[in-house]
């Protein structure tokens, strides 16, 4: 061992200060854990006796948090104690360190002054003794006689090289105490709680505390409005001093209304009876802000709750409007709320159904029912297989019977023609797709015989349900099955004619029936690019067909009302042209289509003429032109293809003109 350098490395570095600041940090961490634990508990405490999405959400994180706590407090107290024994280690090797270096400074004095004495004591030796130069290096031979120096000089050596081996050792000593410290750090906790103590607090922590804190000011706002809605609905405040409730209520439901847990703790202690009664204070007219807040919090309060409980408040909120004695606004505002789950409306249309309310009831509370009925049924637009599943039980029977009875209600046409659309063209999955055909073949008949009357708009809705199977209006079952490649609807001509003509009474009406053909035209052709010539030939034909079948319905009607001829032929090429102005087709058909109508059903008098008249001619012809703008779409959509084939024109106008036929025989022969 060469001990002419100085001693390597430092056993006693360390910032001992820094360390056991260190370990008042964690000790101070875990007091701030503790307290926040507290809380925690007791908003858990508090939690515990409430319900609701909100609160159960923060539940369970607040159980995850304090899972996550009592090991990290554990981890800061036994890391503090740790790290307190690592400084106390530091100050003992920082102790044994100094000691070391005092001794080899001594030593090495000791060695380089008595070798210098040695060497010129040598020469006095007989004989005269030769040694090393350097004083680290000991001698190749012994004097016979030695001088006292040079003895000292070999145990300073002596000395020096035990110091240099006590230093080794210490370092060695002291690395492996560090190596250990840190094993031991690392099993103070598992690696959430490590990454918890290297973060500080730890982002998941913070965020739950956070949380923790907004949601027990929400349920201090929702017990305070509560305990405000007691007042107010109880009818025993005067005049001022319920305005002065009724404006702390606002300014609660405008400050923490919308946040999570404030409708939890409202609703805990607020009924429906004293919800709808708070409603009618805060929104005597209309809905006012601090009613949308009311009933939007009535919604997310209703999701957190069992699906056997969404229906069963469904119901109740029926029965109470079914009692009132007035229209009762507040429950229909509230079945209206956008954040209600479609159990609750689905309770509320099965009570509805089930009820003894028919569409023609005038008792006083009727007026009310119907129109929470409506409101419900907007509601279920918005959850489209809830809605299919309503409208199709498994009975045929008992479907027809709620589509007979839903779309008879007062004011309610344009609802139910939305909610119908939205249940068919909604469906994706192969079973929604079975559930919405279904719909359609059943309701389709039900419609017609109940004559479906709507406005403008309404029809305009209704015939989106029919965008789908428009294909296969009359088609035999074999036809019907190879045209589309999923199961179509099964809708008989009469039935559909006989919808059409009751939905067509006003030109906007025929023309979104109109629109409806040409835009099926054009749907069908587009999706024929993989078929084989022939499948489309039967496509363009039977497609045609159907359209002719609705033109035909339309003038049908017309005729079995005893108009003119010309009059007829004026409202039908009209609603044509209309109806192809708006359709959804390719860019540049509809011009040309349009242009096939171009200048007809304006110029025809509308005089009585008989069956063998000039206007009875021209009225044909007209119709023809009307079949001639269809036959465009068609050989666009179709013939465009790359083989060319799409069953040409003539077979095209052929089918047009036998659905037409067929349409208009259902009231009398054209």
């Amino acid at each position: 061992m060469s001990v002419a350098g100085g001693l390597d490395g430092d056993p006693g570095a360390g910032d001992v200060l820094g360390i056991r600041a260190a370990a008042l940090r964690w000790r101070e961490q875990r007091r701030r854990l503790l307290d926040r634990q507290d809380d925690l508990a007791l908003a858990g405490g508090r939690l515990a006796t409430m319900r609701g999405q909100a609160v159960d959400a923060v539940a369970e994180e607040t159980l995850t948090v304090q899972g996550l706590i009592d090991p990290l407090v554990q981890a800061l107290a036994d890391g503090a104690d740790l790290v307190d024994v690592h400084a106390d280690a530091f100050e003992e090797y920082a102790r044994r360190a100094g000691l070391l270096v005092e001794a080899e400074a001594s030593a090495r004095s000791e060695a380089v002054h008595a070798h210098g004495r040695a060497v010129d004591e040598a020469t006095w030796c007989n004989p005269p003794a030769v040694l090393p130069g350097d004083w680290w290096q000991r001698p190749w031979s012994y004097p016979l006689d030695p001088p006292a120096s040079f003895y000292t000089w070999l145990a300073a050596v002596d000395t020096l090289e035990q110091v240099h081996a006590d230093w080794a050792a210490l370092c060695t000593e002291r690395e492996d105490w560090d190596h250990d410290v840190v094993s031991r750090l690392g099993a103070v906790a598992d690696p959430p709680t490590v990454r918890a103590l290297g973060g500080g607090w730890g982002s998941d922590l913070a965020q739950a505390g956070r949380r923790a804190a907004d949601l027990a000011v929400a349920l201090e706002a929702g017990e305070a409005a509560a305990a405000l809605t007691e007042r107010i609905v109880s009818g025993t405040l005067g005049v001022e001093e319920r305005a002065a409730a009724v404006a702390q209520l606002e300014v609660l439901l405008a400050g923490q209304g919308q946040n999570d847990g404030f409708a939890d703790a409202f609703f805990a202690r607020t009924g429906l009876e004293e919800t709808a009664s708070l409603f009618a204070v805060i929104s005597p007219v209309g809905v006012s802000a601090a009613g949308a807040t009311l009933r939007l919090a009535f919604g997310t309060w209703a999701q957190g709750l069992a699906r056997s409980e969404q229906e069963e408040l469904g119901h109740a909120m029926w029965a109470r409007q079914s009692t009132s004695r007035a229209p009762a606004s507040e429950l229909i505002a509230l079945i209206g709320s956008p954040t209600l789950p479609a159990d609750v409306l689905l309770g509320a249309a099965r009570a509805h159904h089930d009820s003894e309310y028919a569409p023609t009831d005038s008792i006083p509370t009727a007026e009310g029912v119907h129109a929470f009925a409506v409101t419900t049924l907007v509601g279920l637009t918005e959850h489209p297989e809830s809605l299919r599943s309503f409208l199709t039980p498994e009975s045929d029977a008992e479907a027809q019977e709620r589509i007979a009875t839903w779309s008879t209600l007062p004011h309610g046409d344009l609802a139910f023609a939305t909610a119908y659309a939205e249940a068919v063209t909604t469906a994706q999955r192969p079973a929604e797709y079975d559930a919405a055909t279904r719909l359609v073949t059943l309701a389709t008949p039900v419609l017609a015989d109940t004559g479906f009357t709507g406005s403008d708009e309404a029809v305009a809705q209704l015939t989106r349900a029919y965008r789908r199977d428009f294909l296969v209006i009359g088609a035999e079952d074999n036809v019907r099955d190879s045209l589309d490649g999923n199961e179509l609807a099964d809708l008989e001509m009469v039935d559909v004619s006989r919808l059409v003509a009751a939905t067509s009474k006003t030109p906007e009406s025929a023309a979104a029936w109109t629109a409806l053909n040409a835009t099926a035209i054009a749907d069908h052709g587009s999706g024929t690019e993989s078929w084989d010539a022939e499948q489309r030939d039967e496509s363009a034909a039977q497609v045609m067909k159907s359209s002719g079948a609705v033109v035909g319905a339309i003038q049908g009607r017309l005729i079995e009302e005893g108009r003119f001829d010309d009059e007829v032929a004026a409202y039908v090429v009209t609603a044509v042209a209309a109806g192809i102005s708006v359709a959804t087709l390719p860019a540049g058909v509809a011009s040309g289509a349009i242009a096939a109508t171009a200048g007809t059903g304006m110029s025809l008098g509308v005089g009585f003429v008989d069956n063998e008249g000039e206007a009875i001619r021209v009225a044909r012809a007209e119709i023809d032109q009307a079949r001639d703008a269809y036959v465009l779409v068609a050989v666009s959509a179709y013939e465009s293809r790359d083989d060319g084939r799409g069953g040409g024109r003539e077979r095209l106008e052929d089918a047009f003109d036998k659905g037409a036929d067929g349409g208009a025989n259902i009231w009398q022969t054209y």
